[in-house]
């Protein structure tokens, strides 16, 4: 898991340089945000909390380091503009949630208001016990999303705290709880028709992914007979694309530095906009200009700010938020003791 967290926050830095990463574009935007719901989907099959004991939890971990990024991105934001012009503006952009697209220098932390939004609401589809029934639950909020909210948010989201987002992405989180440990059990077997299966599905994602890298899907033909058939494959077309970064990930578990990198993956959403800013900042200083020009450029470069970010920034900001984290818990403690 760690491995592929790794992978998603390299996909997301590496998409937002826009169309310098050639191919890999169009390709990182198919599956990355997917990607990411669908990993965090994984590991709800850890939590068993209440809903009340969850609600409290996610605060904690969730919405704390968005609102501590978040503030320090607009502070960041205002010195390297010079200027206070935005902060009004960004403050309010902020108590809604951080709009997917409308804030300027919010990189990824969409992603976890949204991911807030998404936790809650599946804790209590998931109180539903029936996987088929949790599955048709989040079908039916994805449809209602791309048919009944104009326009989707696939096209231009405006809800506060990113819900129309939500209720489109929930159904990669269902996913990722759904076969979790299916595809565990299939990467761990020993049995010899397994493997022949693992490594069959792994050759057809490959196949099917490297057709979307070069911008040709395969099955475009079937995805353009209807609206709902197009919408249905809106589910579909991130999947090979996911086992593919399932697959390489379990293979390369134990490399520390993935794993790490991993591991830090909140840190690495919440500074993607002021590392991206800050390295040529100081490297201007000594008269260095970065040019990003050529896709192996982009690939580096991103891989290179992952590290700084867990070398330098990840380990005061994690005392910071920590020491907010454990205040809030007592906080919420005392006043649950006193009620």
């Amino acid at each position: 898991m760690d491995v592929a967290k790794c992978f998603g926050m390299f996909f997301i830095y590496l998409g937002h340089y826009g169309v310098v990463t050639g191919n890999a574009y169009n390709w990182v935007f198919s599956f990355h945000v997917c990607l990411f719901f669908y990993l965090s989907g994984c590991l709800e099959n850890f939590n068993h909390k209440t809903i009340l004991e969850n609600i409290q939890k996610k605060v904690i971990n969730i919405l704390i380091p968005f609102f501590f990024f978040a503030i320090l991105g607009i502070l960041y934001n205002a010195v390297l503009r010079n200027t206070n012009v935005y902060i009004h503006e960004n403050l309010m952009l902020l108590l809604k949630g951080d709009i997917r697209n409308h804030i300027n220098f919010g990189g990824g932390l969409w992603f976890l208001s949204c991911l807030f939004v998404i936790e809650i609401l599946f804790s209590f589809i998931k109180k539903m016990n029936k996987k088929i029934i949790i599955f048709i639950t989040c079908l039916i909020l994805f449809m209602f999303s791309q048919f009944l909210i104009s326009p989707p948010p696939t096209v231009q989201p405006s809800w506060y705290w990113n819900i129309d987002s939500a209720l489109y992405y929930t159904i990669f989180y269902c996913i990722g709880f759904i076969t979790y440990e299916p595809v565990l059990k299939l990467f761990r077997s020993k049995k010899s028709l397994v493997k022949w299966i693992s490594n069959i599905a792994l050759l057809l994602c490959f196949i099917y992914s490297f057709s979307l890298f070069w911008k040709n899907n395969l099955l475009s033909k079937i995805i353009g007979l209807n609206d709902i058939i197009g919408k249905m494959f809106e589910i579909i077309t991130p999947l090979p694309s996911i086992f593919l970064v399932l697959r390489v990930s379990y293979f390369l578990s134990g490399v520390e530095i993935l794993e790490r990198l991993g591991r830090a993956s909140l840190y690495l959403c919440g500074n993607e906009f002021i590392i991206k800013e800050l390295v040529p900042q100081i490297l201007g200083i000594f008269n260095i200009s970065i040019t990003i020009s050529t896709t192996i450029q982009a690939y580096i470069y991103c891989f290179l700010l992952l590290c700084l970010v867990e070398k330098l920034l990840m380990p005061s900001e994690k005392l910071i938020i920590e020491k907010l984290q454990n205040e809030t818990s007592s906080l919420v403690k005392m006043l649950l003791q006193c009620k």
